[in-house]
């Protein structure tokens, strides 16, 4: 841009010198540019809205703490997760938890450091973590990643309480 800007310079000096009238062009991005732009900026702030789109409930049932994210556990709203469940890790001395999966949709690599967060937690106070309602895709993905040995896996709530309160 600033190439174009003194060749426009120099020539205007140059019509300056001899006498003739010469004005330097107006350069502006085109329309196609700056609908582009504008494209990128709408994405990316739907995209955002998007991620964030993530809620959990967490309640207590026979001394054990039950996750229930919805949505799809990806970037930002992951640390939302972390937050609300870091008290209540904190308080237990050797914690039970259970994670429903049956409204998620999406996890992706900050779901899965979420979740080995939780794990690292847990283990490190004797406690035990299980999954209950998990879909075909995150199962696969658990299952590449090598952490299906990781949790313990039920397949109704009902089941998983019982076992892990014992």
């Amino acid at each position: 841009m600033r190439m174009f800007i003194r060749y426009f310079e120099k020539k205007r000096t140059f019509f300056d010198r001899i006498g003739l009238n010469y004005q330097t062009p107006k350069i502006e991005p085109s329309n196609s540019r700056k609908k582009l732009a504008a494209s990128i900026n709408n994405a990316n702030v739907l995209k955002n809205k998007k991620e964030q789109i993530m809620t959990t409930k967490i309640r207590q049932q026979n001394g054990i703490t039950i996750l229930e994210p919805s949505g799809k556990m990806i970037g930002p709203s992951v640390s939302e997760l972390r937050a609300a469940l870091s008290p209540e890790l904190d308080a237990a001395e050797a914690p039970r938890i259970l994670i429903n999966f049956e409204n998620v949709n999406k996890i992706d690599s900050d779901g899965l450091g979420a979740l080995m967060g939780i794990r690292a937690v847990t283990a490190r106070k004797k406690g035990r973590i299980g999954v209950v309602n998990v879909s075909k895709q995150i199962k696969n993905l658990i299952v590449l990643s090598r952490l299906v040995r990781v949790f313990e896996h039920y397949d109704n709530e009902a089941a998983a309480v019982s076992a892990l309160s014992a």
